[in-house]
């Protein structure tokens, strides 16, 4: 939460709270401060809560319905799809903000319960393009059902083939910051 200590998968605290840490619910998404490299290298995790697995991020971009992208979640790991909506909203906190929709091929899932905040990206040479971060599953589908997890706090949690994001504009612009690449 908001102005909390954050810590990484393995436990380590990347951002000591208070100031280092600042919230923003309409967006589902936390500003962190980090303290010490290499917490401030352009890259993101790529797999579930104790992954060591990371991708630079080399640019940003819009979000096309057709575009392949994944979520890498703390919960459910990295899962892709493909994005079926780019102009969809959703309610967060009594606040409506435009959101990305995509879809995992039948019989597969995109995100669960526990992987919100999470990057959502696509595959570029060298690196991942950011496209967004994981909001919830798309409520306008009642596909959910129980599913595995990486993480032993979110297992038997219901998960979704469709899933809402919110786009890296978004993020971006609210916050008034850039983007760190390399």
């Amino acid at each position: 939460g908001a102005n909390a200590a954050v810590t990484d998968g393995a436990g380590q605290t990347i951002a000591s709270g208070g100031s280092t840490v600042s919230g923003k619910a309409s967006i589902d998404s936390l500003l962190i401060d980090p303290s010490a490299s290499p917490a401030t290298t352009p890259k993101v995790y790529t797999g579930g809560y104790s992954s060591t697995t990371t991708a630079t991020v080399k640019n940003y971009a819009s979000n096309w319905p057709g575009d392949a992208v994944c979520a890498a979640g703390a919960a459910r790991g990295t899962h892709c799809g493909t994005v079926y909506d780019d102009s969809d909203s959703a309610n967060v906190d009594g606040v409506s903000i435009n959101v990305i929709q995509v879809s995992a091929p039948s019989g597969s899932i995109m995100a669960g319960h526990g992987d919100s905040g999470g990057p959502v990206y696509r595959t570029v040479s060298g690196g991942v393009q950011a496209r967004g971060i994981v909001l919830g599953p798309d409520e306008d589908y009642s596909e959910t059902y129980s599913c595995g997890s990486v993480a032993p706090w979110a297992a038997g949690t219901s998960c979704s083939r469709y899933l809402n994001y919110v786009p890296i504009s978004t993020i971006l612009n609210t916050w008034g910051i850039t983007l760190e690449v390399g």
